[in-house]
């Protein structure tokens, strides 16, 4: 058998020993036409960061079954093409969960306390601590007084759920595609996303990007929020309309935001995100840790195994519209 993997050489190299007993060859390459010529070889592909259009997807052989992409978030693989072929398309699913909610917990908690702003302050200037309680641009909160409102409950949402109520917060959620028992069994309250919106003191994002999240957070949206919300995104950039976004924070209608994700990615060196002190910006590594570094190799392994036995994915994202 063989595995196609489209990304650089250090993809999967670990598990490399566990492909050998399998008794798998690799074939690594990050040219497209390369990679596209090896679909005859291999019904099987990894990728790790590229883009599959529709103009990729019609030059795959006939005989190709599956793509898996490396990451959780596959908004960069056009997946009706890819259906109307017959291919499957699966997504890593279980790496990094707790490590994305801890960052959007960590964004929220330094939003609220300040702890950027007092950062920037007295490495520029004398200590003045009176200074600091005449001045503050918003109000920190007591955690307990707040509400935290969590858009989506998938595994991430579930996670930050799980810290906020951990200290002490109220937690309101929406999730559509979630029941009823899911949000009673975290102790959180379930909500419309206007509830969600209307209510919350601090909002974090926890969606996919597809067609019905795209921009869900617009101007309309923002006009809902409280004054003097915090926001957070570490899902996907383009959730948020950036430029309502932009708006609302030179308004203070958001008091301050925590983003890891931009639309696009990276961003340009001139966005106003940089010159805005009320932004905290971390470079999409969210994710990021020794521990979740090592299971978004494994577990990616895992999946390309299964789907090289013939077994299907437990990720797969397209199986309603292939009928399996």
């Amino acid at each position: 058998m063989k595995l196609i993997i489209y990304g650089a050489d250090y993809v999967c190299a670990k598990q490399e020993d566990d492909f050998r007993e399998a008794g798998i060859e690799l074939l690594r390459s990050k040219d497209p036409d390369t990679i596209i010529s090896w679909s005859k070889d291999s019904p099987v592909m990894l990728i790790y960061g590229y883009p599959v259009d529709k103009e990729f997807v019609d030059r795959l052989d006939p005989s190709f079954k599956c793509i898996i992409t490396m990451f959780v978030g596959y908004d960069d693989i056009d997946i009706e093409a890819c259906s109307k072929r017959g291919i499957m398309v699966c997504n890593n699913p279980l790496y990094g969960s707790e490590e994305v909610a801890a960052l959007a917990i960590t964004l929220m908690l330094d939003l609220n306390r300040k702890v950027y702003y007092f950062n920037k302050k007295l490495h520029e200037e004398v200590w003045e601590s009176s200074a600091y309680s005449d001045h503050m641009p918003y109000p920190s909160r007591r955690l307990s007084c707040m509400t935290l409102g969590v858009i989506g409950i998938g595994n991430i949402g579930t996670y930050t759920a799980k810290m906020a109520r951990g200290l002490g917060m109220d937690v309101i959620a929406c999730d559509p595609y979630v029941p009823d028992e899911k949000f009673e069994s975290l102790g959180i309250r379930k909500g419309t996303l206007d509830d969600v919106l209307m209510q919350s003191d601090a909002i974090t994002l926890h969606v996919p990007l597809n067609e019905e999240t795209y921009h869900m957070i617009d101007s309309e949206a923002i006009s809902k929020m409280k004054d003097g919300v915090l926001f957070i995104n570490d899902a996907r950039g383009p959730v948020a309309d950036e430029d309502a976004l932009i708006e609302a924070l030179k308004s203070g209608k958001i008091a301050a935001a925590g983003l890891d994700v931009f639309s696009p990615e990276p961003f340009p060196e001139d966005h106003i995100f940089r010159t805005m002190d009320n932004v905290i910006l971390t470079p999409h590594t969210a994710w990021l840790t020794a521990e979740s570094d090592a299971d978004v190799d494994r577990l990616a392994a895992e999946l390309a195994i299964m789907a090289l036995k013939g077994e299907i994915p437990y990720s797969c994202i397209n199986r309603k519209a292939l009928g399996i």
